[in-house]
């Protein structure tokens, strides 16, 4: 069970009309997963990327004045291999990471449906932007899974990388600490 309590209210609002949209429409969508700590999905970008590739995003982040993010990087536990999510976007630089992000499955509501994957996320596109949310379909192992978040970049073309480090510092500063 995906817990939905750490997603941002507005968010989690909008999620919640496209939920009941997608249901009146034929679908039926139950998140596969939410918010995801910062220092996980550090630890998760770092299993995933060769040396140099971390190397060269922690000096990356540090040059762009990001030096809580480059900490984060830099101190990550490494080995641990993940092969249902594997995140593009360095820790911080995801959606998810603000809550306001999610994934989910997207089956119709009737079993005995016949019509194909493509379609149900094309709907379940439409339904999210009357909501003011954005799909993103990326391949995956499951090719049901879709991708719903707040906005249509992300927080680095939003913000800035500066004040995306100063906003992940200040949400994730204790656990930081206290790690």
């Amino acid at each position: 069970m995906v817990d939905l309590s750490q997603l941002d209210e507005d968010f989690l609002l909008a999620y919640s009309k496209v939920r009941v949209k997608a249901l009146e429409n034929g679908l039926n969508i139950n998140p596969y997963r939410g918010f995801i700590n910062l220092f996980d999905h550090a630890e998760r970008w770092r299993s995933i990327n060769s040396d140099s590739a971390i190397m060269s995003a922690v000096i990356e982040l540090e040059m762009h004045g990001c030096p809580f993010l480059s900490e984060v990087l830099s101190s990550a536990a490494t080995g641990r291999t993940l092969t249902d999510w594997n995140p593009k976007e360095k820790p911080g630089f995801d959606w998810h990471n603000w809550g306001e992000a999610i994934d989910v499955v997207v089956k119709p509501a009737d079993p005995f449906a016949t019509e194909d994957v493509a379609l149900r996320k094309n709907i379940l596109a439409d339904i999210a932007r009357e909501e003011g949310l954005f799909v993103t379909m990326g391949s995956t192992l499951n090719h049901e899974i879709v991708h719903i978040q707040c906005r249509d970049k992300n927080p680095y073309d939003v913000y800035g990388p500066v004040a995306v480090d100063a906003e992940m510092y200040r949400r994730y500063k204790d656990d930081h600490t206290n790690g």
